[in-house]
């Protein structure tokens, strides 16, 4: 994060591609280890994964905002992505959680 502030203030830093590709095989490694999701689930759960819950949240928002810098190449694609990946891992780590303190996923109720 601190390299995607930089780089946003006008300073040189990039985020690498190995950073994303060590997220990416992270989250690869993870969702080995957890059901297939059939739908959307309910967040929250554990405390812990409500907070992971929330942190991706926060992250999506960020990353939403980021779209009119990728737009003016403020941003580099490779900062953008890993914000992507990023939340995406915090998804992942919620639902291990849960399934680690044994609490089954919930799907809304249509």
């Amino acid at each position: 994060m601190f390299i995607i502030q930089a780089e946003i203030s006008g300073h040189q830093k990039k985020i690498k591609k190995q950073r994303i590709q060590e997220i990416e095989k992270i989250i690869d490694q993870t969702e080995k280890k957890l059901p297939r999701i059939k739908g959307f689930t309910i967040a929250g759960g554990t405390e812990l994964s409500a907070l992971l819950d929330y942190i991706r949240t926060v992250t999506r928002r960020v990353e939403r905002q980021m779209v009119d810098l990728k737009k003016k190449n403020k941003i580099s694609p490779e900062s953008f992505q890993y914000l992507n990946r990023l939340s995406s891992l915090f998804f992942i780590l919620a639902r291990l959680v849960n399934k680690t303190k044994g609490i089954k996923e919930k799907t809304p109720n249509y």
